[in-house]
C-alpha cells in the first residue's frame, strides 16, 4: 500500500513555494513562478517536516520556509532527486 499522501497549498502563504506534496519520504516542491515540480528524498523523520509545513500553515511567520528548506538542503535530510514535468 503507497504511502498516504499529504499536499500543502502555500502559494499564498508564501512568496517562494506554491505547494509541497509529502508522501512517504519523497516530497514535491513546486515554486513559484515555476512551472515544474522538483522531486526530493527526505532523510530526517517525517514527524520533523510536517511539523514545520503545520506551523507555517497555522502562521506563517512563525517559520521562514526558505531557511528551512536550504537548511535541510546543507544538511542533506532533502536531497533532489529530480525534476517532474
Amino acid at each position: 500500500m503507497p504511502a498516504k499522501k499529504h499536499t500543502f497549498e502555500i502559494g499564498e502563504l508564501s512568496s517562494a513555494i506554491d505547494k509541497v506534496v509529502v508522501q512517504g519520504s519523497k516530497v514535491f516542491i513546486n515554486f513559484s513562478g515555476n512551472e515544474k515540480t522538483y522531486e526530493y528524498k527526505w532523510k530526517a523523520a517525517s514527524s520533523k517536516l510536517f511539523a514545520v509545513l503545520d506551523g507555517f500553515v497555522k502562521n506563517p511567520e512563525s517559520v521562514s520556509l526558505g531557511r528551512f528548506y536550504n537548511d535541510s538542503l546543507k544538511s542533506e535530510d532533502l536531497v533532489q532527486i529530480t525534476t517532474v514535468q
